[in-house]
């Protein structure tokens, strides 16, 4: 590369040329070498694991085609003793049953014949209503009626209110009331309903029709549609982003429908779908009433992205996948309370999803709260924080009582709101706080001490969780003070995804809008690229579709992902930043990290990096490298940090030691010279995370503190009860 670039810059092109056929040739080289060896590995680590004959057949096409990333990931996979998730595609099915055979079935509407055809429970083309129960054929034929009747009396009926309400409730659209929204109109052909408190029945998968929406929907019904880019300037009459459906009564043709998707995509700024007389009798012969089925039908033909990489603690709820173990472990009245884990990893978005699903029971109450870095100048600020979080639920202590502290006030709302139903629970997520543990600390626990014994005052129905980074769970880990297992319970570590909720967070979202996949390795490579990390996932998934929309072509939908597609995305270099960023950050939150990384990325590319380096060697390097950080460690300290980046997703601990979890966190961490530059400018003298617990000291009587720090407490209480003839002397000054 140096060769060409100093030849480029000599306009020598005859030069350039041969050196880039040399570059070709030796990557030919490289690469043939890496699936031989990928090879090797592949076949001793299968017949280890007794893995099935497909994902053994899978493993070996892959290194064939040179997709060795994926199959690397289908080997990790086996290893674990687990199978690659593979696609359902149910959403797609929905989407074939509908399109284009329906609309070409339907091209004159809802007719007599549509009704009666569902009444008797027959056929008409590709729609069985047979298989409807007589409660479903009812439903059915009212929202037909309610339609036709439209179609066939619009000038009668256009003014009315609720005259496609049966019709939205097959769609599994419910509401309390309709509302005039004021938006012009210049022809009586058309008219806008602002419907309010909506409902959507059944799973949701866009969140732009679910919980963006606020409960609300723009309905636009209209009886003329000459082209799609009309209709869609009528929608942009709207300025709001409340998401439209327009009810045509008509039926869109196949043509029509395409047109409309290459509109759409042109024109992505609102959320639109398109009921048509078509779609309302597929809906109709299904009986499902469920908005489920609706955007499987009706998505691929829209532009809607519902990936939102950006929305950090607040993942809309239909985009939130997976922790179903975690969920119940914060929720559950006698669970964990305690989580931690590397940054951008979801532990915001579990407690949001948690408190969302709390709060679901009727007298439970669910308080986020994220603590400012703040609080490190005095912690008993938050119980006016608590307290105004608890105001806005409704929960206080009555105007004739007086509490003398924000404390007091907190503890007497909280127990007298519990008092006044045995049914009742309120969950307190704390977020962000490291800081407040570092102060806590150093103070001696007493605004931790206090909400742990308001926990067990009210027999946990007031449960408080606590979140942050490593240094809680290492906080945790430590006896004799509050936030001790025997408190509060294990803590929680969240990583990565696991591969079933990965895979369908790629998957799903995506069938829903007609994208589909060309094969299921090139999701598994996409989950290699991002390491399953959930926010990364967001960010691929939301350039994936993006490119998607770009790339409609005239047949469509659905649309395929090829390989063509996938490598553009990887090789965005957006994406290719972010990741790079995210596991720097991880590394960053903890310099030992950092040197433990680099270390065995230096062996690995020396030695592959399916090789593993023991505790030993590996504590060894790191003492040598680091002397005034690791020299001090004992071996259960260092193995504690490797565990930790095992739970960051950037090492995999082995039977004889530790490696990288994948040759893509390789690729990440730089190349061999890159890799040891950073080793060499590593500060020695730089100063790595405190564990601030283990060197705080506790308070005593008569305003002194410990000479011992809680850690050298711990270590001196583990040696007294250590059975043992040696007898510890204890020397101070």
């Amino acid at each position: 590369m140096e060769a060409a670039h100093s030849a480029l810059a000599g306009d020598a092109l005859g030069a350039v040329r041969r050196e880039c056929e040399a570059i070709r040739e030796e990557l030919t080289v490289l690469g043939a070498e890496a699936a031989r060896s990928l090879q090797e590995r592949a076949t001793v680590e299968l017949n280890e694991a007794d893995a099935p004959t497909q994902l053994t057949d899978a493993v070996r096409q892959l290194i064939v085609e040179g997709d060795l990333a994926t199959a690397e990931e289908y080997l990790l996979a086996a290893r674990e003793g687990n199978t690659p998730p593979r696609a359902q595609h149910a959403a797609l099915a929905d989407f074939d049953a509908f399109f284009p055979a329906v609309p070409q079935a339907l091209a004159d509407g809802i007719t007599p014949a549509v009704i009666t055809a569902v009444e008797n429970g027959t056929t008409l083309g590709p729609l069985d209503f047979g298989p409807l129960s007589p409660g479903d054929r009812k439903i059915a034929v009212a929202a037909l009626t309610a339609w036709h009747h439209v179609a066939t009396r619009w000038a009668q009926v256009r003014t009315n209110t609720y005259v496609l309400s049966p019709a939205l409730r097959l769609a599994g659209i419910e509401y309390e009331r309709e509302a005039d929204p004021g938006l012009p109109v210049a022809s009586n052909l058309r008219r806008w309903v602002d419907l309010r408190d909506v409902t959507l029945i059944g799973k949701v998968r866009l969140p732009a029709f679910g919980t963006q929406a606020d409960g609300r929907l723009r309905l636009l019904m209209t009886s003329e549609v000459t082209d799609a880019a009309k209709l869609l300037a009528w929608v942009q009459q709207d300025p709001s982003s409340i998401p439209v459906m327009i009810a045509f009564i008509g039926t869109l043709s196949p043509a029509q429908r395409r047109t409309l998707a290459a509109a759409c995509a042109e024109h992505p700024a609102k959320p639109v779908l398109v009921l048509d007389a078509a779609a309302l009798a597929y809906l109709a012969s299904r009986g499902s009433g469920q908005f489920t089925l609706t955007e499987r039908i009706l998505a691929p033909f829209s532009a809607i992205n519902p990936y939102t990489p950006d929305a950090n603690e607040a993942v809309p709820e239909e985009m939130f996948y997976g922790r179903a173990e975690e969920l119940s472990a914060v929720t559950d009245q006698r669970g964990v309370s305690l989580l931690y884990g590397g940054r951008r990893l979801g532990k915001s978005a579990l407690l949001r999803a948690a408190g969302r699903r709390h709060a679901l029971t009727e007298g439970h109450v669910a308080l986020y709260l994220p603590l400012p870095s703040s609080l490190a100048s005095g912690t008993e600020e938050i119980w006016d924080m608590i307290s105004t979080e608890l105001g806005r639920e409704g929960i206080g202590l009555a105007p004739c009582r007086r509490a003398p502290t924000a404390f007091r006030r907190v503890r007497d709302a909280v127990t007298a709101w519990l008092d006044q139903d045995r049914t009742r629970r309120l969950l307190l997520l704390l977020d962000e706080c490291d800081s407040f543990f570092d102060a806590e600390a150093d103070a001696g626990f007493p605004q931790t001490t206090r909400l742990r014994d308001l926990m067990s005052a009210t027999e946990r129905r007031f449960k408080p969780v606590f979140a942050g980074l490593h240094q809680v769970q290492r906080f945790a880990g430590l006896p004799n003070q509050p936030l001790a297992e025997a408190h509060f319970g294990r803590a929680l570590g969240i990583g990565p995804l696991s591969p079933g909720p990965a895979y369908r967070l790629l998957q799903e979202p995506a069938e829903v809008l007609g994208i589909n996949f060309a094969h299921d390795s090139l999701i598994h490579r996409l989950l290699a690229y991002c390491n399953y990390h959930p926010k990364l996932l967001q960010v691929a998934g939301q350039a994936l579709v993006s490119e998607a929309l770009a790339s409609r072509t005239p047949g469509g939908p659905p649309w395929t992902i090829d390989n063509d597609i996938l490598e553009r995305v990887i090789g965005s270099p957006d994406l290719r930043c972010r990741i790079r960023d995210t596991v720097r950050l991880n590394l960053n939150l903890d310099p030992r990290y950092k040197v433990i990384a680099l270390l065995i990325a230096h062996n690995a590319h020396t030695n592959g990096v399916e090789h593993s380096m023991s505790t030993r060697a590996l504590r060894q390097q790191c003492a040598e490298w680091w002397p005034e950080s690791f020299t001090h460690h004992t071996a259960d300290e260092f193995r504690v940090l490797l565990e930790e980046m095992v739970g960051l997703g950037i090492l995999a601990g082995e039977r004889d030691g530790w490696r990288l979890r994948s040759s893509n966190v390789l690729r990440l961490l730089g190349t061999p010279d890159a890799i040891k530059e950073e080793l060499h400018a590593h500060d020695p003298n730089d100063t790595s995370t405190r564990l601030s617990i283990s060197q705080a000291r506790r308070p005593l009587p008569g305003a002194c503190i410990s000479p011992l720090t809680e850690g050298s407490g711990a270590g001196l209480g583990d040696r007294l009860t250590c059975p043992t003839s040696q007898v510890p002397v204890l020397v101070a000054n």
